[in-house]
């Protein structure tokens, strides 16, 4: 029982553990701000300044000399030696012994050498690390590293264009957002039977969306479900069998269900070939935050990471050729297969983003009526993937 019990200290202590190896890696100014594990803290196991015996033992040594040379003096001044200037040479001796003497017990007391050796080090650490950045505030941090990016650019570039240092600031921003450490979407497109105006296509979603706090701050994913669809009358259904399900920081899986947790929200559009925009939205949403409400969708509160699964069935014109798939947050891998079994036609698709490569992107095709597309590296909010459905 005792070593169940220390095993499963040393677990909970290991998953509190500081991953950072060195002091310079920590973004902590003090061991007070940081809520890891400090046993092995590199802030609080600083080098001992003590003293070193050379230089005790020489101070030492000075004021036994001192001593030793008062000790001769006085002995000079004995009149039985009538040692001739004997006063003279007594104050000129005494003032340099005194002087020899304060300046070893300062010396003693003080420690000037050592002092003066740590402030040396204090401005070398000062000017060649980041120790300053880390006491600094997130306003103040902000403020500096957008006038460091402008300075840096404007020393070569003069006419440099406006607006992309706020794109700058955009990218470091989704550093504190989630992240999916994986997203997965397959569609299974099929025709209905009697029906040559519509086809019927088969979604299923599943991603993993990391919080990089962890559990030492909370964050809420809105899932969401978009689609823009042309209908020839408004009040139709589009969506069915809809199904959406997330299990929050490793617990159990909770089910969402359409008509008591949220409903099909419809709103005209007019801006493409497309009428109608379908999404979802939460039936009651009186527990909301008025800035949750505006985001849409479900909001979940998550800490460390969601897994979250959603399939539900929609019914797209036969017309509409194009799929387009974009992305929410930054993914380090996406996948998209796409398949429609008919024998007179062929699927095209292609992967964009804001910095992605051609070798950090796998396109398979499987077949005229199969394509799956893979990315090796990181997508940016808004980027994704585009399949065109091409008719012989």
């Amino acid at each position: 029982m005792i070593k169940k019990g220390l095993d499963a200290l040393c677990k909970q202590c290991k998953s509190n553990e500081c991953g950072y190896s060195s002091k310079s890696e920590c973004p902590f100014s003090n061991p007070e701000k940081c809520s890891y594990d400090k046993r092995n803290c590199h802030l609080m196991n600083k080098e001992d300044g003590k003293k070193g015996p050379n230089m005790v033992s020489c101070r030492i040594l000075i004021c036994f000399l001192v001593g030793f040379i008062i000790y001769i003096v006085c002995i000079l001044l004995e009149p039985i030696l009538n040692f001739p200037y004997c006063e003279e040479v007594f104050f000129i001796i005494s003032g340099i012994c005194q002087s020899l003497l304060a300046a070893a017990v300062l010396a003693i007391v003080i420690d000037i050498p050592s002092k003066l050796e740590d402030y040396k080090s204090s401005i070398i650490e000062a000017l060649s690390s980041d120790s300053y950045l880390k006491m600094l505030e997130e306003s103040k941090l902000t403020l500096l590293r957008k006038k460091v990016t402008e300075q840096l650019n404007k020393m070569s570039a003069p006419n440099m264009p406006k607006g992309l240092i706020e794109k700058d600031q955009w990218i470091c921003e989704l550093l504190r957002k989630p992240y999916y450490s994986r997203y997965r979407h397959f569609v299974s497109c099929s025709d209905i039977d009697g029906d040559d105006n519509f086809i019927l296509k088969k979604h299923n979603i599943n991603y993993k969306l990391i919080n990089p706090y962890g559990k030492h701050r909370e964050m809420t994913e809105h899932i969401k479900v978009t689609n823009l669809v042309y209908l020839h009358d408004f009040s139709e259904e589009s969506i069915n069998d809809m199904k959406i399900s997330c299990t929050i920081d490793g617990g159990t899986k909770k089910e969402y269900i359409p008509g008591t947790d949220f409903d099909f929200k419809k709103e005209p559009f007019t801006e493409s070939f497309y009428n109608t925009k379908v999404s979802i939205k939460m039936k009651d949403d009186r527990s909301l935050l008025p800035e949750e409400i505006a985001k849409g969708g479900i909001p979940v509160r998550f800490k460390e990471h969601i897994q979250v699964e959603i399939s539900y069935t929609i019914k797209v014109a036969k017309r509409d050729i194009c799929f387009t798939k974009r992305l929410q947050h930054p993914a380090k891998n996406f996948e998209l297969c796409y398949s429609y079994e008919r024998s007179n036609g062929r699927l095209c698709g292609q992967i964009f983003g804001t910095d992605i490569k051609q070798s950090d992107v796998n396109i398979h095709y499987i077949n005229d009526n199969n394509i799956c597309m893979t990315t090796f590296d990181w997508l940016l909010p808004n980027n994704g993937a585009m399949i065109v459905m091409l008719n012989d």
